[in-house]
């Protein structure tokens, strides 16, 4: 009975987090039909130069090139809680999908003080359980790669899971993380000081056609 509970809920996890991807993958091709190539959107208002909250800057980038191409999601909250990889002052938009729930994050390379990124960004940290808001919470239980993921969308190129230091994909130490069952660990260090646990399991479950391979390190 435990083995088949455990199977059971492997399969809503590969299901629900394939068809966020899905979503969010349709979302971002029609914003790139509308704007052009991401690398050169215009986030530049996330650097400082508009006034205001921070949660009102982001969700006006968020509404122009995101939202309004999103597909049978509706917004519950709009100045919802983002925690880690840091950027823990940040608040965003927060959506109530068929089955799982997203915040999204856009970030730019002009974002604050912690310049992260290169170019344009847009994080999305997918919820499957739908009653935990933040990135980052100690505890298996509300650990990323278990009951919420990590997408990260970036140069018209949408990852399932995190990208590494500066903004570039994957580096040779991810990739072993992701090819041999250590997904559970970060992938790096943000400019900021921060890294998060889990980035690189989506990635895992993905190369591997959407299924939970046998050597997850996390256990359901």
């Amino acid at each position: 009975m435990p083995t088949l509970i455990s199977n059971h809920k492997k399969r809503v996890v590969e299901t629900k987090l394939q068809k966020a991807y899905s979503i969010i993958s349709q979302a971002m091709k029609l914003s790139e039909s509308e704007h052009g190539d991401s690398d050169i959107w215009d986030f530049t208002i996330l650097g400082g130069a508009h006034p205001g909250p921070d949660h009102e800057i982001l969700n006006e980038i968020d509404n122009e090139y995101f939202s309004k191409y999103l597909k049978n999601c509706h917004i519950t909250k709009n100045n919802a809680g983002v925690y880690g990889s840091g950027v823990s002052r940040a608040r965003n938009q927060y959506y109530q999908c068929l089955g799982f729930d997203i915040i999204t994050l856009p970030l730019s390379n002009g974002d604050g003080s912690n310049k992260t990124y290169k170019v344009p960004t847009f994080l999305f940290m997918i919820y499957l359980n739908g009653n935990d808001r933040k990135m980052y919470t100690k505890g298996t239980h509300n650990s990323l790669g278990k009951n919420k993921f990590l997408f990260t969308y970036q140069s018209n190129q949408l990852y399932a899971g995190g990208v590494a230091v500066g903004g570039m994909p994957h580096g040779r130490l991810e990739e072993d993380k992701i090819r041999t069952g250590k997904c559970e660990q970060p992938i790096g260090t943000d400019t900021g000081g921060y890294s998060m646990r889990g980035e690189a399991c989506a990635t895992t479950i993905q190369r591997n056609g959407w299924k939970i391979p046998d050597d997850y390190p996390i256990k359901f």
